[in-house]
């Protein structure tokens, strides 16, 4: 038997002990791999019980872990790792030219921290919001892609009635908790109902759902996008919706919209956003408007503003909006955990505040200096986080032009991909490559073909494949794309 060097892949434990496991039952009787024996083997993985088990409920994370293992198990069997480019989850793995960049903000977040420690000490922020001037500094620097300095007191309003959280699915938790308990404590009590389309956080649809098996009243609805719309919501469906739902009973809805989709990684027009919230509030005017806004910050500023105009400028709909908001994936600090969420509606943001202090008491001084350390990077320092943005845009479209337009994989994919804006595809716009799949086809016949590992979905309007560019180190699939001189 040949003697097997140890796999070199990564250096998480759990990952490598996965791989030991699996790869025994390979050693014996392989000595070099061949497609079908990757097959056998990605299916073993894959079917795995215990890495199953582990990851029961969580999709996402079960594709990257058995990515990761199988990375790993290829490298223990002596074969190219490489046959898998890992892009299930929505992980950031930073390329060489933003490292120092990162680095630089993390140092600056310990000096940061080193001085709100000594100016508030250690003991309990007891608001459980943040230091003041951590608040105020970020809404600065969300401004030029926001644009609520337009609006006369809307940026000391938000700073006041804001929270710098442990991520921002913390954040969207205590929103979902924060709802159910205001609802059923409310005299008389209320139903709460949460409305969402089928192309939003994955985790949110989760966390919606527990809520809804706790022995609690809340209704879950999950409203079918149509491509055609880029996967995102219509005021139509809104319309739709409360004609089909208006019952005698009293609901308190939430609704929860991500501008800049994950999964489908397309964006809302701008007037299909505003003209949406604009919908909800006709029909239920006591209606939360959760705006996830994760991926906004990586569209180029003059984008962002324009896409969120149509809500900042109304006050009626800013009155029942809540933004939930993200450091992780724009700045490569997914471990790190910050995100922040804020209303302009004090009412609103103290009943998830009450639930966020509950469960919590706060979300820790570390996260402020991140923040703090983030919103006072220099000019060069944000030119190297937007080029970060622009080079995940550069792979998302070469990736489509190599699992699309290639002429390779047509036994794969639909040839029409028609919730893709070919403006979109080419600019900075979050991590995610949204494709669809023919009749009967699945991710891990996709893996096999392009080495690609996406995470399969099921919409409305079909299966699909989601693919994350934001573990790409290098240029990979940019060299796909036409050039710009070229038509598309």
């Amino acid at each position: 038997m040949l003697e097997r060097s140890p796999g070199r892949t990564t250096k998480n434990p759990i990952v490598v002990e996965h791989a030991a496991r699996i790869a025994k039952s390979f050693v014996e009787e392989i000595k070099s791999l061949t497609d079908e024996d990757v097959k056998r083997l990605l299916d073993n993985i894959f079917d795995d019980p215990t890495l199953r088990k582990d990851f029961q409920g969580m999709a996402i994370r079960h594709a990257a872990m058995c990515g990761e293992v199988a990375k790993e198990v290829l490298a223990i069997l002596e074969s190219n790792p490489d046959q898998i480019e890992l892009m299930a989850l929505g992980d950031v793995d930073l390329p060489d030219f933003a490292r120092e960049v990162v680095k630089e903000l993390i140092q600056e977040a310990h000096r940061h921290h080193h001085e709100l420690n000594q100016e508030y000490g250690s003991g309990y922020d007891l608001t459980a919001q943040g230091a003041p001037k951590a608040r105020e500094s970020v809404m600065r620097y969300f401004d030029p892609h926001y644009g609520f300095s337009a609006v006369p007191g809307l940026s000391e309003k938000l700073t006041k009635n804001s929270t710098i959280t442990a991520g921002a699915m913390r954040g969207l938790k205590d929103i979902a908790e924060s709802t159910v308990y205001a609802a059923e404590n409310s005299d008389p009590p209320q139903r709460p109902r949460f409305i969402q389309p089928d192309n939003s956080f994955g985790t949110w649809h989760e966390i919606v759902k527990r809520e809804s098996h706790k022995g609690k009243t809340a209704e879950v609805h999950t409203l079918a996008t149509n491509p055609e719309h880029l996967l995102h919501l219509t005021p139509e469906q809104v319309r739709t919706f409360y004609r089909e739902h208006l019952t005698q009973e009293n609901h308190q809805d939430t609704w929860c919209i991500t501008p800049v989709g994950n999964p489908s990684g397309t964006h809302m027009k701008p007037e299909q956003l505003g003209e949406t919230c604009r919908t909800i509030i006709e029909y239920n005017p006591k209606a939360k408007i959760i705006l996830d806004c994760t991926y906004v910050r990586t569209l180029k500023p003059e984008k962002a503003q324009e896409l969120m105009r149509g809500v900042i400028t109304d006050p009626e709909i800013m009155n029942r909006v809540v933004f939930v908001e993200s450091f992780s994936k724009t700045h490569g600090f997914c471990r790190e955990r910050i995100g922040m969420y804020f209303s302009a509606n004090e009412e609103i943001f103290k009943e998830i505040q009450n639930t966020n202090t509950t469960n919590g008491a706060g979300n820790g001084q570390s996260k402020e200096a991140f923040v703090f350390a983030i919103a006072s990077a220099t000019s060069e320092q944000e030119a190297i986080i937007r080029e970060l943005h622009e080079f995940w845009g550069r792979e998302r479209k070469g990736l489509y032009h190599y699992l699309i337009r290639s002429g390779n994989f047509e036994n794969l994919f639909e040839e029409e991909q028609n919730h893709i804006e070919q403006e979109q595809l080419g600019g900075p716009q979050g991590l995610y490559l949204f494709v669809k799949l023919k009749p009967g086809v699945t991710a891990r016949e996709v893996l096999l073909q392009t080495k690609c590992l996406g995470v399969e979905t099921q919409m409305g309007s079909g299966k699909y494949v989601r693919f994350a560019v934001g573990k790409i180190k290098k240029p990979t699939y940019a060299k796909y794309a036409p050039q710009e001189t070229e038509a598309l």
